[in-house]
């Protein structure tokens, strides 16, 4: 989900749910490791995209030196040994269903707009 969805949804939830539930927000459309991929290649206007197999201990050793500087520094890394077990995941199912019937929230951004729009922002602030 984009950013302005997510925060419209906590911001709806906020103003109008009991507390103590706890929604998933979640574009309506189900997405796979590959669509992300292909639709973030496209956002970026990239013909060309290396892959790379890595081998499996990399899985495991990365994230642990991650894990260690986050330690260290106090600050978080763009990878840990939590972030690595949920990469690996096959697949993720959530609904939205609940928000939606409870709060009023749907998703307006489309899951293709929002990445275009995320992926300019970045080239924009000079992330990438």
């Amino acid at each position: 989900v984009h950013v302005e969805d997510l925060v419209e949804a906590v911001l709806n939830a906020a103003g109008h749910s009991p507390g103590g539930e706890t929604y998933f927000v979640a574009n309506d459309e189900p997405c796979t490791w590959e669509k992300l991929g292909k639709t973030i290649q496209e956002a970026l206007k990239k013909t060309h995209v290396l892959k790379l197999p890595l081998p499996r201990f990399t899985q495991h050793i990365g994230p642990f030196f991650c894990d260690l500087i986050s330690l260290i520094s106090g600050k978080p890394m763009f990878m840990s040994s939590q972030k690595m077990i949920e990469l690996k995941q096959r697949a993720w199912v959530c609904s939205n269903r609940k928000i939606k019937m409870m709060v009023g929230w749907k998703p307006k951004i489309p899951f293709e707009k929002g990445i275009e729009l995320t992926a300019n922002w970045y080239i924009k602030n000079n992330w990438i």
